[in-house]
């Protein structure tokens, strides 16, 4: 039951985390509008990537995680 609490606790650090890039990557986008030079680019880049990773990671977990439950 505590291995379940743990998966249960870095799922929602990973669904806050991304939620928390979703939001930057929305402010910068609204900001691009305004300000359109080479660095604010690199800057939302790197924020969309993280963003994916980070979905991604959220996705294999929940996957990894169905699994486990199927072979108890």
């Amino acid at each position: 039951m505590a291995h379940t609490k743990n998966k249960d606790k870095h799922l929602l650090k990973l669904q806050n985390e991304h939620e928390y890039y979703a939001k930057k990557v929305d402010e910068i986008e609204k900001e691009r509008n305004m300000y359109r030079d080479y660095d604010h680019k690199g800057l939302l880049t790197r924020l969309k990537k993280i963003k994916l990773f980070i979905k991604d990671q959220i996705e294999q977990y929940s996957k990894n995680f169905k699994q486990g439950e199927k072979k108890l």
